[in-house]
């Protein structure tokens, strides 16, 4: 048949189809496309993966990883390969699979086959480290509380944690995720009320949040920290006891002038001699 006339012949089976067979072939089309695509799953270092089929499959099962041989379940016997040896556990009525205390190797694609012939749906499995602790650090060399705004970097090693996002909270509420661990403060009146600001690091498998950072613009009118309280009564102690002292002083020094003053008055040599005499003649006696 000339293909022009094909090309007319199907264009004119596709225009007299009713709308509900169109909608009919869409939804049909929509449910193979969902259960060909890949299901994307992450786990931690360590942890399971669990891989669940639609529907439970009848006959021989297998699995493969890559491309590799996970496991085989022919004729009731059970055989596992690999890095799956000691760490794999098989559904026989279901077909789910778990892998347990997972390593970075088991991330990859993996299939489900029954009776040696592949499924639809995939699995893409993403083996990830947990984040680590991390550290709120000024990117500003010199932040004061009179700037008008500081830079501060979330700082952790995600090395092996695959994408995370950083949050920011200062004072109670925290900010929306975003891909940077950059973050500008700036000076406004709220900011100035809150005492610390913290940073948070997140990953599909982690969360993991930083000690209180004490934020820069601080109202020193209204936050007055104890080492300054301290200080100020310590100053204020020494000064009044450095007043006694020179109160003390001045009245010792004051009492032994009038009492030099007394005695240099009282003094005389001639009644002196005349005493010294009667004792003599009295010791003769």
């Amino acid at each position: 048949m000339d293909s022009g006339l094909c090309l007319r012949v199907l264009r004119g089976q596709m225009l007299t189809k009713t709308k509900t067979t169109t909608m009919m072939m869409m939804m049909m089309m929509m449910l193979m496309f969902d259960s060909c695509r890949a299901e994307d799953i992450n786990v931690a270092v360590g942890g399971t993966i669990i891989l669940s089929p639609q529907t439970a499959p009848s006959g021989d099962i297998g699995w493969k990883h890559g491309g590799n041989q996970v496991l085989e379940y022919e004729g009731g016997e059970l055989e596992l390969f690999n890095i799956f040896l000691n760490r794999t556990e098989l559904d026989r009525v279901t077909g789910q699979v778990k892998i347990s205390q997972v390593k970075k190797a088991h991330s990859g694609t993996y299939v489900l086959y029954v009776g040696n012939v592949e499924q639809p749906e995939k699995y893409h499995v993403s083996v990830l480290d947990k984040v680590r602790k991390p550290t709120v650090v000024s990117k500003t060399l010199v932040c004061l509380p009179q700037s008008a705004s500081c830079n501060f970097n979330c700082l952790s090693d995600v090395t092996g944690a695959g994408p995370v996002h950083y949050s920011w909270k200062v004072g109670d509420v925290w900010s929306l995720e975003q891909k940077s661990a950059s973050f500008v403060l700036n000076n406004t009146e709220a900011t100035r009320k809150a005492k610390d600001i913290f940073c948070r690091i997140s990953n599909p498998v982690s969360t993991e949040e930083s000690d209180a950072f004490k934020q820069p613009f601080e109202d020193q009118e209204v936050h007055v920290s104890t080492g300054v309280i301290v200080g100020s009564i310590f100053g204020v102690l020494a000064f009044l006891a450095f007043l006694a002292f020179l109160a003390v002083l001045g009245l010792w020094i004051y009492k032994r002038d009038t009492i030099r003053q007394l005695i240099g008055q009282n003094y005389d040599p001639a009644s002196s001699e005349e005493r010294s005499k009667k004792r003599e003649s009295n010791n003769g006696l």
